[in-house]
């Protein structure tokens, strides 16, 4: 829930009630990621000597779902409309005295975007009618943040490897990508430093870093299918007090919705050998397939109250390739297990030498065919819901030219991780590995079965103060609080080892941390 306080026009609240439906709300907020998904129509109403117009009722309607929503301008003319959401609008101004103004085609394509439209009403009758096609949007003034979109149509023709949606962000100034598969710097700093979300809730793929891709990136697909993106955006630079657990900046891609109207949209992309030339060098040609299916299918389930989208994207590829690696001669392979017994099952699984050795050799190279197989798949279905046209999880109430925002955050994050080592060990010398004497033996402990656990909180309150048409400052203030990460074993206790504090001066190994308290927790962040 997000508490929204929105200036312009209607009645006023006594002061008393404003500050406990304020706290109220803001007591019960736990999400303040609205505006990652839905935008903003503003302005004022003039009059043809530039005097402002209270009063005016104004209406928006969405294009392409039909929802409606009002508002009248208020003392200074001035009227917003706050998580509006993606797609095509008409606005339209009405006051006795003055004609009725139209605005169509008002396109909302970005999310956090700010769209300004200044209205000057004419003296006339009410049923006459002006209809103005909105053109270009206005350059975005009214926010500090740097931001930069790109449409779903733009994402869908762009040349983007594999259908891979994350090679967008390489196109933003001040964006580059990280050491590890799907990680990004953003103005610098640290990839850790940023977030990634969808439709405003986190989406980080690794939740030991944030990333697009897996630990280790062998996804193909990431975040979500390119059917179903509706606005890839980056969001860096001095960031709004809304925007939370970031530093660097934010990665947020909005998906689609359903409209009035089915629509849909299918593609098959296929790489095979059977279409490839042969390499001149070699007899035969390489095995190669690589087949990515994907489609979307969104709509009305009741007219201008329900809506549903829904995208699926598949990967099938199947690579052939040659395997090379080292392995005992079947001299060393039948000795072994002659000695140690224990190694005979390791042993039978190595493959002979398929190159030539000398005589006498331990140890020749195997080379072989290899297959790299990689199946792949995204599904996603969403629903819009509406009780009524006007109907918001919002409170609004009026106070001069001022956009107040009050939310909070909790989120809560779980990861679990495995990776078990085996030890390793090395022999000087073939006698030394029959009679089993080893002269180095390495024990790598790797990381045992956890759950790992943390906590954070976050405040804010922010005010879009428009001081005059021409001037807005963007003022906010933001809490956070951090609680300290956890981790149980997999029988609910402490895992084996957790986090020691070091060594100290005589290099002896200091006490394991307590594994539900590791550090302590920072409560006081502004």
């Amino acid at each position: 829930m997000l508490l929204v306080v929105r200036a312009d026009g209607g009645r006023s609240v006594p002061r008393v009630l404003q500050c406990v439906l304020m706290v109220s709300l803001l007591l019960v907020s736990i999400s303040a990621w609205a505006q990652l998904t839905t935008g903003t129509i503003t302005g004022s109403a003039v009059d043809s000597s530039g005097a402002r117009v209270p009063g005016a009722t104004v209406t928006l309607t969405n294009e392409q779902t039909g929802r409606v929503r009002d508002a009248v301008t208020g003392p200074s003319g001035g009227f917003r409309f706050e998580f509006v959401e993606l797609g095509v609008h008409a606005l339209k101004l009405e006051l006795d005295g003055f004609r009725t103004e139209h605005r169509t085609g008002i396109r909302l394509g970005q999310a956090g975007q700010v769209v300004l439209l200044d209205v000057e009403l004419h003296v006339g009758e009410l049923a006459d009618a002006v209809t103005v096609e909105a053109g270009l949007p206005n350059l975005a003034t009214s926010t500090s943040e740097q931001r930069e979109s790109h449409s779903g149509e733009e994402a869908a023709e762009l040349p983007l490897g594999r259908r891979d949606l994350t090679e967008i962000v390489d196109l933003a100034a001040g964006v580059q990508e990280g050491r590890n598969p799907g990680t990004f710097i953003m103005n610098g700093l640290g990839s850790g430093s940023l977030t990634i979300s969808q439709d405003g809730t986190d989406a980080t793929s690794n939740l030991e870093e944030p990333a697009t891709a897996f630990s280790g990136g062998f996804n193909t697909l990431n975040i979500v299918s390119l059917e179903a993106v509706d606005d890839v955006q980056v969001t860096k630079g001095v960031l709004p007090a809304e925007f939370g657990r970031a530093l660097s900046g934010n990665l947020n891609v909005v998906t689609k919705s359903g409209t009035n109207v089915f629509h849909g949209s299918g593609v098959y992309m296929v790489r095979d050998d059977a279409l490839n030339a042969r390499n001149p060098f070699v007899p035969t040609k390489a095995e190669e397939s690589y087949k990515q299916f994907a489609a979307s299918l969104g709509g009305p389930i009741l007219p201008r109250r329900a809506f549903f989208f829904a995208a699926s994207e598949l990967v099938r590829s199947s690579t052939a390739g040659s395997v090379s690696a080292t392995v005992p001669t079947d001299a060393l392979r039948a000795r072994i297990p002659q000695t140690l017994p224990t190694l005979r099952h390791v042993v039978s699984l190595l493959p002979s030498p398929t190159e030539t050795t000398a005589p006498g050799a331990l140890t020749g190279t195997y080379v072989g065919p290899g297959d790299q197989k990689v199946d792949d798949g995204n599904n996603i279905v969403k629903m819009d819901f509406g009780l009524t046209d006007t109907m918001r999880v919002t409170w609004n109430y009026n106070y001069a030219n001022h956009a107040f925002k009050l939310g909070g955050m909790y989120f809560r994050q779980q990861y679990s991780n495995l990776n078990l080592e085996n030890p390793r060990f090395s022999y000087a010398s073939l006698d030394d590995l029959i009679d089993n004497i080893p002269n180095e033996i390495r024990f790598t402990f790797g990381t045992p079965r956890f759950l790992a656990t943390v906590n954070q909180f976050g405040l804010f309150v922010q005010d879009d103060w428009r001081v005059t048409h021409n001037l807005t400052l963007n003022l906010g203030l933001r809490w956070d609080g951090f609680g300290s990460a956890y981790a149980e074993g997999e029988d609910g206790g402490p895992p084996h080892h957790f986090n020691p504090d070091g060594f100290d001066e005589s290099f002896v190994l200091g006490p394991f941390r307590p594994f539900d308290r590791p550090y302590e927790p920072a409560w006081f962040n502004l």
